[in-house]
């Protein structure tokens, strides 16, 4: 038997849950320390995917998160980067993948939060939109790039180019047809390009800074 504890932060979870263990005795497991265990072992890696099969949904919603109304993503992504604030060791640093729509509710979230918030996530976070609906200024983490494939019509519009705000980096596409939205946009998260631009993003990450990775894929 599993017993599971939720609620907000502060109302006493764990207290309760070692409690409950004493008392069952049984094994007592607290998120908040397996979580300050792992991220203090390195960067933590969020990836947030945006499907092909969700666009007419999608289109309904971006409108509404481009003019920074807080959607139920914004509020919950921000929720998750707060939360991992709170948690990771001064030194500890992370990298935040985006995809489409995902560069949209990176920015809302940084937005929604404090200025000391803020200035945690300079401090933590590096930030890379792969074909991100709408760019992410540099400052809005330790630094900040906006990657569009020279094939990808579907975001490729929003790119603009590098200035005093954003990094902007083009790359050339390497997906073949059958891989491509409706065979000619290179925009499928799990196409060749973008996976080779993750692939690549990484290696060079683990080698500035190093990372965790337990036992995930």
């Amino acid at each position: 038997m599993m017993i599971v504890l939720l609620g907000v932060k502060g109302v006493g979870k764990t207290t309760v849950g070692e409690q409950l263990s004493q008392t069952l005795k049984a094994s007592f497991a607290d998120t908040d320390r397996l979580m300050e265990k792992l991220i203090g072992k390195g960067a933590l890696i969020i990836t947030i995917y945006n499907p092909f099969a969700g666009l007419l949904y999608d289109l309904g919603r971006i409108p509404f998160e481009h003019y920074d109304y807080a959607t139920y993503g914004v509020n919950s992504l921000n929720a998750l980067h707060v939360n991992l604030l709170n948690l990771m060791p001064e030194k500890s640093k992370a990298i935040h993948y985006a995809h489409s729509e995902g560069g949209i509710l990176y920015n809302r979230s940084f937005e929604k939060m404090s200025e000391g918030e803020q200035g945690k996530m300079q401090r933590h976070f590096y930030y890379e939109g792969i074909g991100p609906a709408e760019r992410t200024p540099r400052d809005y983490g330790i630094h900040a790039l906006n990657i569009y494939s020279d094939a990808d019509w579907i975001t490729g519009w929003f790119k603009g180019g590098s200035n005093d705000q954003y990094d902007v980096k083009w790359v050339r596409a390497l997906s073949p047809a059958h891989e491509r939205v409706m065979y000619f946009a290179d925009h499928a998260f799990f196409a060749k390009t973008c996976q080779s631009i993750v692939k690549d993003s990484l290696n060079e990450f683990n080698q500035r800074v190093g990372f965790y990775v337990g036992n995930s894929r």
